[in-house]
């Protein structure tokens, strides 16, 4: 396009270029693909390795930005007490300061105007967002046709016939370029909300009511208490689950109360892990 303007709105403080990302999986898979009777089941036959030796198994790869992410390593499975709960926290971000404090100086390193540099610097810990894997990306804001435009966590105040409204300023575009994004869990965590199609079962009480409501319960997030045979699957197991479901002699299978109850009272027990996240601004 020429002498035009594109726009793509979006959370630039996330997507921090880390190299060789090919060698670290490399590493990983080297640790554990390893056991052939149980190809499918590689994170439990190998549970004695434990994801702190995978990472200083990458720390000898050389330029490898993921190493230092430590905060998340094999951790989620602690009982955090009320009385330890503050300590545990200031231990999750003083472990990840040190990487989230090197992509900041990268952020120095590739961007020449200071300004755009200090608006693409995440101040959150490491372990809040996924890292992202470029090259040039942030090299592309020192062209002199690409223009940082902050939101001050704002968003885009409106859509005009010419372009957008930010900040009170109308920017004049020729093309705009929107990003696919998701929705939070944190926001809306319901499977029928995300699936924006109603789940209810037989005496027609919606599955959402009973997301929201006391007897909110899974057995280990794959199903639920009242709706038999759903199955909360994702990623690798949804095609399995679907062609097993033409099956002509398929069974009835529901959870009982008591065992959603048990498993529930477990994950209540280990939740207070993760009150670290609660200084994730990125998506709070």
């Amino acid at each position: 396009m020429e002498k035009g303007i594109a726009v793509v709105p979006g959370t630039s403080d996330e997507k921090f270029p880390i190299t060789y990302s090919g060698d670290l999986a490399r590493v990983i898979l080297r640790f554990l693909d390893t056991d052939g009777k149980w190809p499918n089941l590689w994170f439990l036959s190998r549970s004695d390795i434990s994801l702190d030796e995978l990472i200083a198994s990458a720390e000898s790869i050389r330029g490898s930005k993921v190493s230092g992410k430590r905060a998340m390593a094999g951790g989620a499975g602690q009982i955090i007490t009320p009385d330890t709960e503050e300590q545990h926290v200031k231990e999750m971000v003083d472990v990840e300061y040190p990487w989230t404090n090197a992509m900041r100086l990268r952020v120095d390193a590739e961007i020449k105007d200071q300004s755009t540099a200090e608006k693409l610097k995440a101040w959150y810990p490491g372990f809040c967002k996924r890292p992202t894997f470029h090259e040039s990306y942030l090299s592309l804001f020192n062209r002199p046709n690409v223009t940082l435009v902050d939101t001050n966590g704002e968003g885009v105040d409106a859509y005009t016939p010419d372009g957008l409204l930010v900040n009170g300023r109308e920017y004049q575009l020729d093309v705009l370029v929107l990003a696919t994004g998701y929705a939070v869990g944190l926001v809306e965590s319901c499977p029928s909300s995300a699936l924006n199609a109603p789940l209810e079962r037989r005496d027609n009480r919606p599955l959402k009511k009973k997301w929201d409501g006391e007897d909110y319960g899974t057995l280990y997030g794959a199903m639920t208490n009242g709706f038999p045979n759903l199955f909360f699957a994702s990623g690798n197991g949804g095609s399995e689950t679907l062609k097993r479901a033409e099956n002509p002699d398929r069974a009835i299978v529901e959870v009982e109360k008591s065992a959603e109850d048990g498993w529930s009272a477990k994950i209540a027990e280990r939740a207070r892990w993760f009150a670290a996240f609660l200084n994730c601004t990125a998506y709070l």
